[in-house]
């Protein structure tokens, strides 16, 4: 094995995570459509008029948005160019909120312009932000070393082939073990990719049975 071959630890506890974010922006988006159409059927003309069919659209499409996203949590969280949908839909909700918060109080800069502009701003730097937290969690499998980072706020673990004496795998978890007892392990039953992690890991089961056999 000459190559370095790298797979991220892509997590399904940080998945339902971001799920969870998304449907704490369906909840609201419930109530505003409510609002929207009440508004609608007082008979509201002008600037309320708008506003209403504003909340209604953007709650409605930020609905329909997340729905699609738990059907498809892996593949929905970025389109082409690599944005957030159901982030920048909830964005567009939010400055609907603020909009109806303006109307009432005349006031532009509420609490609620200022999430939407940071939720605006997340959502096109959702992808950058995936590439980093990816990054952080990967086994990278080395010509010299075996390395596995495990996120901001867990120790990394990386080994010389030398010291590593063995590297164990079954249906839940996997480690690699060192000569002076350190242990780089993975949660496999946590990971979307597990087979493809196992796959990497096996080739360096085979690498490390070959240096041992001669």
């Amino acid at each position: 094995m000459n190559d370095t071959t790298s797979v991220p630890l892509r997590s399904k506890r940080r998945t339902r995570a971001q799920l969870m974010q998304h449907l704490q922006h369906a909840i609201p988006a419930v109530g505003l459509a409510l609002t929207g159409g009440e508004a609608l059927r007082s008979g509201a003309h002008g600037f309320e008029l708008g506003l209403a069919i504003a909340e209604v659209v953007t709650s409605t499409i930020l609905v329909i948005a997340v729905a699609r996203h738990l059907r498809h949590p892996m593949h929905a969280e970025h389109h082409d160019g690599g944005v957030d949908w159901v982030t920048l839909f909830a964005a567009a909700m939010l400055f609907t909120e603020a909009a109806e918060k303006w109307q009432r109080s005349g006031r532009i800069w509420t609490p609620q312009t200022l999430t939407a502009v940071a939720t605006l701003v997340t959502a096109f730097l959702s992808a950058r932000l995936s590439r980093r937290r990816a990054r952080r969690r990967m086994l990278t499998i080395a010509p010299d070393a075996v390395t596995l980072t495990r996120g901001r706020f867990r120790r990394n673990f990386s080994a010389p082939w030398t010291d590593i004496t063995g590297i164990e795998i079954d249906d839940r978890d996997a480690a690699i073990r060192t000569r002076g007892g350190d242990t780089g392990r993975i949660d496999l039953a946590d990971l979307h990719n597990a087979a493809e992690v196992v796959a990497v890991l096996r080739d360096a089961q085979a690498r490390l049975s070959g240096a041992a056999s001669d």
